[in-house]
């Protein structure tokens, strides 16, 4: 039997509510089987969560999640606060809790809806410890739970997480600090604060033409001698939103030392060698802001040999086949201030790094949960996406490209044909079968998926054609309207620090063998 909740105010059914919660805290869209299958819904929850704060994912219990979980974890690998709600679904044997027992390795909070009395209270606890954290919560409403009238009262308080701050005051004395921002800053919610940072000392987080931005920090095995010089001189790292995978900090070369940094993650907070955790990091940058002596701070110091921007490749377009090394700073001319840019796992998120972004760009790629076919998918959670994926993670779920032209969005594809898998090539089998893929006419995938490729409809796609030689991607680069473009590089081509880091890892792994 079902209790009915004691509350003297006004009541709503469960599903309101939690939605309604949902919509308060800038969640617009939901995500679930409007996708073409709950995997790809998942991916894109992921990426509406990194990129709006918040993302939700619907599915059924059991058959739809197991689907989804796969996404779920990346989620929580890579900090992704996606609320998951499961509709009832068994094994047939009477057990409800399989499911939620998988999840919560990857999720930080679960609960179950049985008791209209405590369900706002649970929801917005579970939704707490998911912004808290950055990562998924797992949210369970048995069907007969859906409709029931639940208290409403809580509808009028926002959900906060609550600040505590410890001490800036050497942080707040020193002159030479470098400034390190990775992609986890988003889910410590702090880039309007990290561009303030930046701009009183005088990739993507921050605005790349300011004087004081110097690139991308390699680590000592791939960085020049003057950024080394200039960072074993600073007297303090600000490190904001690290993330310590090996794909994302050069085989952990990049790390920088603890006894000087003070790092802002998710999580925690860690000043010099002490770790604070679940305090806001947004509250306590804003307080080293207003610490801040900037009379003892070196305005916009020039560090020799970093400063020198790339120039623009200027290759013979009569020359032969366009390589991985120059593509992306051609690419770059294309780019716009307010740009979405994905780069899918494989040689297009090594390949980005040469990107110089406009103001206000953001370059969203994978550094952990290395899911190949991720980001077509997530190309649904933004405005105005430019989408960068080789043949191989195309295929993968090559079906949300009819999704993306259900929902008439504006996402530009760059297809970077290589014949397969060149970074599995890269690590083992430059030869082997097992690295090819079918070979598809993959500019016909749009019309096949139903898009008005005659030019006349107030939405439609148009497909530029392949691209083989420089000369081709010019033409392509000065046409006002860009759909979808096919581009040709060589099956064993790779970005240089892509083959090396990985001959690198190989190197060390047969010494400890």
């Amino acid at each position: 039997m079902v209790s009915r909740p004691s509350c003297i105010t006004e009541t709503v059914k469960l599903a309101e509510y939690l939605f309604t919660h949902l919509s308060q805290l800038g969640v617009h869209s939901i995500y679930g089987v409007g996708s073409c299958n709950e995997l790809d819904a998942g991916y894109a929850a992921d990426a509406y969560a990194r990129l709006k704060g918040l993302g939700a994912l619907t599915t059924t219990l059991g058959v739809g999640e197991l689907s989804a979980l796969n996404a779920i974890a990346g989620a929580h690998a890579e900090l992704a606060p996606v609320s998951g709600v499961k509709i009832h679904r068994t094994l047939n044997d009477g057990n409800f809790r399989h499911f939620a027992d998988m999840y919560g390795h990857v999720t930080v909070a679960q609960v179950n809806l049985t008791d209209p009395s405590t369900c706002p209270e649970m929801i917005d606890t579970a939704i707490q410890q998911g912004l808290m954290h950055s990562r998924p919560v797992y949210i369970e409403v048995p069907t007969d739970m859906v409709a029931v009238s639940v208290c409403a009262e809580r509808l009028n308080s926002r959900i906060e997480i609550a600040p505590a701050m410890p001490s800036q005051s050497r942080a707040a004395a020193l002159s030479l600090p470098m400034v390190l921002v990775d992609g986890e800053s988003r889910a410590c919610r702090i880039l309007d604060e990290i561009q303030e940072l930046i701009t009183t000392f005088g990739k993507s987080c921050v605005d790349e033409s300011l004087p004081n931005v110097h690139g991308i920090w390699k680590g000592e095995f791939w960085a020049c001698e003057n950024d080394k010089s200039f960072v074993a001189l600073c007297d303090l790292v600000l490190c904001f939103g690290p993330h310590f995978s090996s794909t994302n900090t050069y085989d952990f070369t990049s790390i920088p030392g603890l006894r000087k940094s003070i790092v802002f993650a998710a999580d925690r907070i860690e000043v010099f060698d002490r770790s604070f955790r679940d305090i806001s990091c947004k509250g306590f940058l804003s307080k080293l802001l207003q610490q801040l002596d900037l009379s003892k701070v070196l305005s916009n110091v020039v560090v020799p040999g970093t400063d020198v921007q790339p120039s623009d490749p200027s290759p013979d377009p009569s020359s032969g086949r366009i390589t991985q090394a120059e593509f992306c700073k051609r690419f770059n001319r294309f780019l716009q201030p307010g740009d979405m840019i994905l780069a899918e796992t494989g040689t297009a998120s090594y390949g980005c790094r040469d990107f110089e972004l406009p103001p206000h760009t953001t370059l969203f790629k994978p550094v952990t949960w290395l899911s190949i076919g991720y980001m077509l998918p997530a190309a649904q959670a933004v405005p105005r996406t430019i989408l960068l994926i080789g043949d191989g993670s195309f295929q993968m779920t090559i079906q949300e490209l009819s999704t993306i032209i259900r929902e008439k969005l504006n996402v530009f594809i760059v297809l970077i044909y290589n014949e397969g898998y060149t970074i599995e090539r890269c690590l083992h089998g430059w030869d082997r079968q097992y690295n090819d893929v079918a070979s598809w006419k993959y500019l016909m995938a749009p019309a096949f998926f139903g898009a008005d490729m005659s030019g006349n409809a107030e939405y439609g796609a148009r497909t530029i054609g392949d691209v083989r030689t420089w000369q081709d991607l010019d033409k392509v680069l000065d046409k006002p309207f860009l759909g979808m473009i096919e581009v040709f590089l060589d099956r064993e081509d790779a970005p240089d620090y892509l083959r090396s880091l990985l001959e690198k890892q190989k190197q060390e792994a047969r010494s400890a063998a």
